[in-house]
């Protein structure tokens, strides 16, 4: 109750509003594609998660079974989980251009909203908010750029030191992780303690929930949908016959959620288990890219030729060989996974 002010009677109308609503608003895609999660501050996370961990609780109390035979108990915690699904849209949306105050202060302001029971607002909000198509950001894009290190510098002037950092560390490149750096790398990951539930532990509970069987069957559908995204092969397109298309299936925000949690709390294991030596991009964001990023810049040079520099006598000196010898994902064994879990 106090962290979804029930305390108020417009409070409690404002939640009866919302579960009614989810009662019966099925989850479906947004229209937008990236949210503004990395690009609020630490504190700011911290509350996300915090109240998403809340609606977590929520969600696995309207599921215990009060009665067998209660014939409103296969409705009663659909919205719930509904809400839990859509959680991360209806806070982590993008912003409207024009906004005066910070992306961390307008997600406090979200979550704010949320916990007094007004999502069926975000939600509209969440429906209006489409993302730019490639045409659109190319025209809205700044044809100068700022340069990283003359941003940073503005930022250290005006007193954000820790912004500055922000924008150094971002573009830094990533380190080459090998053994002289374990013991650094895993000292940034420390063990915790367990002396209290965790929001690991309110993950696996609910998980547990759909194990046992223990969710309304309306929702079976919507929590194993994957979404198709509709993308193009090559852009830009030049004629007609070149359009093709590739379908990406991409899981549910509340998948990125859990697994986030995941991370957070077991981060120590990852450490120990998933560092190995001759690993690029260790604590740098975006870090894979960089060996992507190389091996694209020596295509292009040594390989990558256009039919101008090729009818020039301009050939590839070299050539990028390529070997997918194994079809990974389908060597897995269903029925090991299946005893595991």
């Amino acid at each position: 109750q106090n962290i979804f002010s029930l305390k108020t009677q417009a409070a409690l109308d404002n939640w009866t509003r919302v579960l009614i609503q989810f009662s019966t608003e099925q989850v479906v895609p947004f229209s937008f594609c990236n949210t503004v999660y990395d690009k609020l501050n630490k504190a700011t996370k911290s509350k996300f998660y915090a109240t998403f961990n809340h609606l977590l609780q929520a969600a696995l109390a309207s599921s215990k079974k009060r009665h067998t035979y209660t014939p409103t108990f296969l409705h009663s915690s659909l919205p719930l989980h509904r809400l839990v699904f859509q959680f991360h849209a209806l806070i982590l949306a993008p912003l409207e251009p024009h906004h005066t105050d910070s992306i961390s202060q307008r997600v406090c302001n979200r979550l704010k909203l949320f916990c007094q029971g007004h999502a069926c607002g975000l939600l509209d909000i969440a429906r209006r908010t489409t993302s730019l198509t490639p045409a659109e950001k190319a025209a809205r894009t700044n044809s100068s750029p700022i340069p990283i290190d003359a941003a940073a510098q503005a930022a250290a002037d005006a007193g954000n030191a820790k912004g500055a950092l922000k924008l150094i560390l971002r573009s830094a490149p990533p380190a080459l992780y090998n053994d002289s750096l374990h013991d650094t790398v895993l000292s940034l990951y420390p063990r915790r303690g367990r002396q209290a539930p965790t929001q690991l532990d309110v993950v696996w509970d609910y998980m547990l929930i759909f194990a046992t069987n223990n969710v309304p069957n309306k929702f079976f559908e919507e929590f194993s949908a994957v979404w198709l995204t509709l993308l193009y092969k090559q852009w830009p397109i030049r004629t007609f016959q070149d359009i093709k298309h590739r379908p990406i299936g991409a899981g549910t925000g509340l998948r990125r959620c859990i697994t986030a949690i995941i991370a957070k709390e077991e981060c120590h294991r990852f450490a120990r288990a998933c560092l190995a030596s001759n690993n690029f991009g260790v604590g740098v964001r975006g870090g894979s890219h960089f060996v992507a990023f190389t091996l694209l810049a020596q295509c292009q040079k040594y390989v990558f030729k256009t039919k101008a520099q090729l009818a020039a006598g301009d050939l590839p000196s070299k050539c990028l060989l390529s070997l997918d010898l194994t079809n990974m994902f389908n060597r897995m064994s269903r029925e090991k996974c299946r005893q595991i879990l």
